[in-house]
């Protein structure tokens, strides 16, 4: 289990931050890795999922409020990881879009059957999830998350965000031209 993630500690500076740990923690054999977005989803893992396989918890400094999603049988879907659910909730709130939470890599969301475009918005390192999806061919896939590089300053966490492209106005320009709003 982690606290901390990304950059929830920005202020502390790059020693405190780890977009990788998904990357790296998923080079464990069977490991199963979970990032809850709301404090219902924690309590629905630590409950339901125990057993014979090693786990990593991911939790965040800034769990979402409530689960936000968009469902719909529509073309283009948005898959928000975990503490990412507020801010795509808020920056697709006017986009002909399908959004779903999704907190763990033992958990596959249901996908609608018209899908055409995937648009992943992920707190570690952009492209960790996208081997996952790799075997859908025949839709398009975007990844959104921490760009692949060291993070040297020191910050707010908002700082941070609009450094990574994670702000609310960021992922909507993303998204937009992404599937061609």
């Amino acid at each position: 289990m982690s606290v901390g993630g990304s950059y929830d500690y920005p202020s502390l500076g790059c020693t405190h931050h780890c977009p990788a740990d998904v990357v790296l923690i998923n080079t464990i054999p069977n490991m199963e890795i979970f990032f809850p977005a709301t404090n219902f989803d924690l309590n629905y893992i630590m409950w339901q999922y125990h057993g014979d396989v090693p786990m990593y918890v991911r939790l965040t400094e800034r769990p979402c409020e409530e689960r936000v999603l968009k469902y719909k049988d529509c073309k283009n879907v948005v898959l928000a990881c975990g503490d990412t659910v507020d801010r795509v909730a808020e920056a697709t709130k006017d986009m002909d879009v399908c959004v779903l939470d999704w907190w763990g890599t033992t958990q596959y969301p249901g996908f609608p059957p018209k899908m055409e475009n995937l648009a992943m918005v992920e707190p570690f390192y952009e492209g960790t999830l996208y081997s996952m999806f790799s075997s859908f061919n025949y839709i398009n896939v975007l990844s959104i998350g921490v760009p692949k590089s060291f993070q040297s300053y020191y910050g707010s966490r908002e700082a941070h965000d609009k450094w990574c492209e994670l702000d609310v106005e960021s992922i909507k320009l993303r998204l937009k031209q992404f599937f061609n709003e």
